[in-house]
């Protein structure tokens, strides 16, 4: 969720074409062909023009209401897309769970959107990890009398939002895509410029990791300037407070990975911006203290896995940096930083860079939580009170 307001103010300053150019050196199937033995398992499926125009069509539908807009090619359309999008999934492995995505961007904000059945997962699912896990023994949350856990509340929501994005079947996925304002904007780009076409669609073998362990690095002329956690709305206390957790170790094995596995192979982008997701560290890898070092058995390396390549532009989430306060250290004039948000509260209560389609999820959903914005007269939306009809099944990982 971290770009959508960037991409937005990119998309108002630059020429669609020039903004179309510039997503087009990181697509995915400009990279990952190169170090597909260090990122996750991925089939890239040919995207038509008309194939673009079904989804535009399908999120018009489902998202902004528009009757009739879908016709029955693109109907067709659709139903060979997910024949496509299953026989790719097939060819990661039988009954995994997949993730799907454009060349572009991923359709990661469909499931805050009550339109799709994703989102009644992840509402119901929220509601009983802060009745349980954040707020357990409280039937009713008073934010004017009670202490609350924003930090909690908020890292509860993002890792549900993400493990919704894993998917079963086509359907699914599809559905995704039917709700997602950010593939839809990318895809209404591209078919305006149709003589330059290349998007394409994504489908990745789903592998979790904690959000705790994704990391966005600089890369400026091919060197390694500095890199921060992913998510700076958070604090991790495991990245602090955890005697297993080494923060100089996580920046050595990040360096080291960087550059003897991903830089020898990407010297042709020279400049870009990468996510990283690493093995936490756990006590099964983590040193005996009080042994000596010929005595200590062998710890294997830490397992870590490129996410994706994203364009070097202000538009791109810059995590516990900023682009015009930072420069020096982004490209490389000032020496490296690797940078965690140490503030224990760092959306300050939710006061700032807290989007009010987040507050208002997490203000339904504390133990006794009613929606906050409503008029006195106004009912919730129907698809916001109501069970999906259909099988979603949407497991907390």
């Amino acid at each position: 969720f971290l770009d959508a307001f960037g991409w937005l103010w990119v998309g108002m300053v630059l020429p669609s074409r020039e903004l179309l150019h510039t997503w087009k050196k990181t697509e995915l199937q400009q990279w990952q062909p190169l170090i597909q033995e260090f990122t996750f398992p991925s089939e890239i499926l040919d995207l038509s023009v008309q194939d673009a125009q079904a989804l535009v069509h399908m999120y018009q539908q489902n998202a902004l209401g528009r009757k009739d807009v879908l016709t029955s090619d693109d109907q067709k359309c659709l139903s060979a897309l997910g024949k496509s999008i299953e026989a790719a999934a097939a060819r990661l492995g039988t009954g995994c769970k997949f993730f799907v995505r454009l060349s572009t961007r991923s359709p990661k904000d469909a499931v805050l959107y009550p339109g799709c059945k994703a989102h009644h997962a992840l509402v119901r699912q929220l509601k009983e990890h802060l009745a349980t896990h954040v707020y357990p023994g409280q039937r009713v949350v008073d934010p004017e009398n009670d202490f609350i856990k924003h930090n909690d509340e908020l890292r509860a929501l993002f890792t549900l939002a993400t493990d919704a994005l894993a998917v079963s079947n086509a359907e699914q996925a599809l559905a995704l895509f039917g709700n997602s304002e950010r593939t839809y904007t990318d895809t209404l780009l591209a078919l305006k410029y149709t003589d330059d076409w290349s998007l394409k669609l994504i489908v990745r073998l789903w592998q979790p990791f904690p959000i705790s362990h994704e990391f966005r690095a600089f890369v400026y002329n091919n060197q390694l300037t500095c890199v921060t956690q992913y998510d700076p709305y958070l604090y991790f206390h495991e990245l602090f407070e955890d005697e297993t957790e080494d923060k100089d170790e996580l920046e050595t094995a990040l360096r080291e990975y960087f550059e003897t596995k991903i830089r020898p192979l990407l010297l042709d982008f020279n400049t870009y911006i990468i996510d990283f997701a690493v093995q936490p560290k756990t006590k099964i890898n983590t040193p005996t203290e009080g042994t000596s070092q010929q005595d200590q058995p062998k710890v294997p390396p830490r397992d870590v896995m490129v996410v994706e390549l994203n364009t070097w532009d202000t538009g791109t989430g810059s995590g516990c940096f900023s682009w015009s306060e930072d420069e020096d250290i982004l490209t490389g004039a000032s020496p490296f930083e690797f940078r965690l948000q140490k503030n224990e509260n760092p959306t300050n209560g939710f006061k700032i860079w807290v989007s009010p389609d987040w507050e208002e999820l997490i203000w339904q959903c504390r133990p006794g939580g009613k929606p906050r914005y409503l008029k006195p007269n106004q009912q919730q939306p129907q698809a916001a009170l109501t069970e999906p009809t259909s099988g979603w099944s949407c497991a907390i990982l």
